[in-house]
C-alpha cells in the first residue's frame, strides 16, 4: 500500500477545472510563447534611451521625497531613514530646508527603491 497526498485539481471547483482543461489544450502554444518571452528577456541588449532628473522622469512636484517604503509621516520614520532624507542632497541646500519643514512631514513622501529628491538624475 502506498499513501499519496492527493487532492482534486483546482480544489474540485468545476469552473476552475474547465479553465485548466482549456489551458491544457493550448499547452504547446503556451510553452512556445513562454519560451519566446524568456528568449527575448535573456537575449535583449539594454540601451540607455534617456537620462533625466528623477522628478522630471516621474513627473513629480518639487520637494518630494521618495524612499524605500510606503508613505510615512516624518515622526514615524526611523532615525536612519530621517538621516538619509536629510543627507540626500546637501549640495543643493535641501537638507537645511528639510530640517525646518521636511517634505515627508507635509505628507508628500512616496514609495520608491531609494531616497531620491528633486534634481537627482534617473535613467528612464
Amino acid at each position: 500500500m502506498i499513501q499519496l497526498a492527493w487532492s482534486p485539481p483546482a480544489g474540485g471547483d468545476p469552473r476552475l477545472v474547465a479553465m485548466l482543461d482549456r489551458m491544457a489544450e493550448r499547452a504547446e502554444a503556451i510553452e512556445h510563447a513562454n519560451a519566446e518571452a524568456l528568449a527575448r528577456l535573456v537575449g535583449g541588449e539594454p540601451r540607455l534611451m534617456d537620462c533625466r532628473p528623477a522628478w522630471e522622469a516621474l513627473e513629480l512636484p518639487e520637494r518630494v521625497v521618495l524612499h524605500s517604503g510606503p508613505p510615512i509621516e516624518w515622526a514615524r520614520m526611523c532615525e536612519p531613514m530621517q538621516a538619509a532624507v536629510l543627507c540626500a542632497d546637501p549640495l543643493r541646500g535641501l537638507g537645511r530646508q528639510r530640517r525646518r519643514r521636511p517634505a515627508a512631514r507635509r505628507g508628500r513622501a512616496h514609495p520608491s527603491g531609494a531616497v531620491l529628491i528633486t534634481g537627482a538624475p534617473s535613467a528612464r
